[in-house]
């Protein structure tokens, strides 16, 4: 107790003396937070609310416990709420890393250099390099798809962590991408069921 007493005086001597000297305090560089996640996933909700993201031309109903997250390529992410509070703790500047599974809405261009919309979805789960250094799409299945209003192809990566939809979207030049990924396996109902949920404007 008295070590720390005397410690406590010694700084309140000092802090008038550096004011006096018109010397600016140091500051101390504060650690950076560390982001985890507790593991104990909460399932989710059987309510769910629809969301309208008017960037997208898009509503798409989420489970009530998901939160959705604008991204600065105004794509949007449909998260779960601790990969939410995750990803929010990592862009306040905190340490963390691991995979999360998430679902993305987002808007693209046509690509002038493929030769319909078919192949261009074919190249949105990445690719894979060939023996003569040339490139192929990394597409393991492309199968059409038709709902209501949404029509385009939907693609599984060879890998088994991805899946697509690419699609015209509304009153628009542009196409709407659905993509579902996770560093586990995503399976071609993962994709099927949040485009059933997704209605254009």
């Amino acid at each position: 107790m008295k070590s720390g007493t005397r410690r406590a005086s010694l700084v309140w001597t000092f802090i008038p003396m550096i004011l006096a000297l018109n010397i600016p305090a140091i500051a101390h560089a504060q650690p950076a937070p560390i982001c985890t996640r507790d593991g104990s996933y909460e399932p989710a909700s059987d309510i769910y609310r629809e969301v309208e993201l008017h960037q997208l031309g898009i509503a798409v109903s989420i489970p009530e416990n998901y939160r959705a997250m604008e991204r600065q390529n105004w794509s949007v992410l449909i998260l779960h709420p601790d990969d939410f509070d995750w990803l929010q703790c990592l862009s306040r500047g905190g340490i963390g890393g691991g995979g999360y599974y998430y679902e993305e809405i987002a808007l693209v261009e046509p690509d002038p250099s493929m030769l319909d919309m078919r192949e261009q979805a074919m190249w949105t789960v990445g690719h894979r390099r060939n023996r003569d250094g040339s490139r192929s799409p990394g597409a393991s299945t492309t199968i059409p798809y038709q709902q209501g209003s949404l029509q385009g192809y939907i693609v599984t990566s060879e890998t088994g962590t991805s899946a697509v939809f690419l699609g015209p979207a509304n009153n628009s030049e542009q196409l709407i991408r659905v993509s579902a990924a996770c560093d586990c396996e995503v399976h071609l109902e993962d994709i099927t069921d949040l485009l059933g949920r997704i209605r254009l404007f």
